[in-house]
Order: structure tokens, then C-alpha cells, then sequence
């Protein structure tokens, strides 16, 4: 694939923006006719959403153990960026979900209709005094057998980073 450009940039300079596939790329500079000089060559990369920001394209988390723990690494890569999570459950369970590190996290479940089952933006009781500050979402709840979605967002100003920790213990739970 090749791209051309001359001078759509500033000060007749060019100046290209497109969306890369994975893959080597190549760029050519050339002076105009037989213009020759110094130039600095600046490139930009912004890297795709680690997860989806809906249900379709929600990255799934599933286990047909009974009792079982995941965790992850991700990103809130601005202010707008929400991931969402579809977790599959073969049973009714006790569930434990969190975020932990220093990234104001907010977290919400929803049913498989998008109806909010519950949310948190931090750990602490809101009527605790005592309680110190957290940046971290903890929800619990008894879920029964189904798929849900988890979205996880952020209140950044810049891409930052979280785990995500999901717990579960279906042995807690009277079937």
C-alpha cells in the first residue's frame, strides 16, 4: 500500500494519518524536484483499545469450575474509554470482582439486557469516617447461572493502567 503526500502539512510540509495494520511500514522522504536540506521526521502511534468499549465486541471471561479467580492487566486509555467485560456463569455463584492500582476505577454489572444489577466507584462505605480514600471499585453479589457484562471506566486524564480481579465461590452459595 502505498501513501503520497506533498505539502497538507504545516509550512508545505507533509503530512500522513491513517490506520496501521499489524506490520513493518516504510517512509520515504524526498525534496521537492532537486531541493535538498535537513528535515526531522515525527511519527505518532496510538495503540488500539486493549478491550471493547460494548457488549458485541466485550471480551468474554468464562470457567465451568465452581469456584475459580481471574486477573488482568488493562487500560482506561482516556476520560470517554469504558471496557466491558461479558463473564459466563454454568451455575449460581458468589462473586468478587475489584480493581486494584492507582487508577480511579468505577465498576457496574448489568444483566444480559443491560439492567444494572449493581456499581461501585470505590471500596469505602460512604458512611465510614474512617475510612481512607480509595481509587478502586469492589462489588459483590450472588449471581445466578447467565452471562453478564462488567464495564469497567476510569475518571483520567490520561491512559492509565489497572488489574482487574474477578473471584468466585460457588460453594458460598445454597443452590
Amino acid at each position: 500500500m502505498d501513501i503520497f503526500d506533498d505539502d497538507s502539512g504545516e509550512d508545505l510540509n507533509f503530512s500522513i494519518t491513517f490506520d496501521a495494520a499489524v506490520g513493518t511500514y516504510y517512509i520515504k522522504v524526498e525534496g521537492h524536484s532537486t531541493s535538498t536540506g535537513t528535515y526531522t521526521l515525527h511519527t505518532e502511534f496510538e495503540a488500539h483499545d486493549d478491550h471493547g468499549d460494548t457488549k458485541e465486541s466485550a471480551t468474554t471471561i468464562s470457567s465451568s469450575a465452581r469456584n475459580w479467580k481471574f486477573s488482568t492487566v488493562a487500560y482506561i486509555n482516556n476520560a470517554f474509554d469504558q471496557d466491558v467485560f461479558e463473564l459466563v456463569f454454568s451455575r449460581k455463584t458468589k462473586i468478587t470482582i475489584y480493581t486494584e492500582g492507582e487508577t480511579d476505577t468505577v465498576g457496574r454489572l448489568t444483566n444480559l439486557n443491560d439492567v444494572d444489577i449493581v456499581e461501585d466507584d470505590d471500596i469505602c462505605d460512604e458512611n465510614d469516617e474512617d475510612c481512607e480514600e480509595n481509587l478502586n471499585f469492589s462489588l459483590t453479589y450472588t449471581v445466578d447461572e447467565g452471562t453478564y457484562y462488567l464495564y469497567v471506566s476510569g475518571e483520567i486524564t490520561e491512559k492509565s493502567e489497572y488489574t482487574l480481579k474477578i473471584e468466585t465461590d460457588a460453594d458460598q452459595v445454597s443452590e
